[in-house]
């Protein structure tokens, strides 16, 4: 299969040049590389925490547009493949990176991270992180539009701990079965 998103601004609309069956299944395979159209920037979360303790923060979500004629599909799975580098500057503890989607921007951060990959950093240093998630049976992705919010979680036990969360890989593999009538 062969899926482009093709984006403007913060908005970005899945295009589909092919669709691949499963071996008679019947099923649709969406590979989609989210990363590659987060705006330069939104890719990165910085952190700050001055004393001993836990804090977050967090860009604004992005809105994707996906391919619209699948509303009465069935969503088999959706697996996400997050990674991003930890580049601390100063401080000791432990950074978690942080991926949320929802169906509007008001409910972004409002639930449970969708993905979550974690790493201890000490004093400046990169330090590469990386996870990979599977939903069964999620219909959020039934939506034409979807919301991505990605977080930083710090916990600081030698402060000040900054640096920043650089996302490095951001894909979505969606296995539906099409009910196109």
């Amino acid at each position: 299969m062969k899926a482009r998103w093709i984006g403007t601004g913060a908005t970005a609309v899945l295009v589909t040049v092919a669709v691949l069956t499963d071996c008679g299944e019947g099923r649709a395979i969406f590979d989609v590389d989210v990363y590659r159209f987060l705006k330069s920037g939104a890719d990165t979360v910085h952190y700050t925490i001055p004393i001993v303790g836990t804090a977050s923060d967090s860009n604004p979500p992005i809105k994707v547009g996906l391919l619209g004629g699948f509303g009465k599909s069935v969503v088999d799975t959706v697996t996400i493949t997050g990674g991003a580098n930890l580049v601390n500057t100063t401080g000791s503890g432990n950074v978690t990176f942080r991926l949320f989607i929802a169906a509007d921007s008001a409910g972004t951060y409002s639930g449970t991270p969708v993905l979550t990959a974690s790493g201890a950093v000490n004093g400046p240093g990169t330090t590469a992180i990386g996870a990979a998630a599977t939903l069964i049976g999620d219909s959020l992705f039934n939506n034409q539009t979807l919301w991505f919010g990605v977080q930083a979680r710090v916990t600081a036990t030698t402060p000040p701990v900054t640096g920043k969360v650089q996302v490095t890989v951001l894909r979505l593999r969606v296995v539906m079965k099409p009910k196109l009538l």
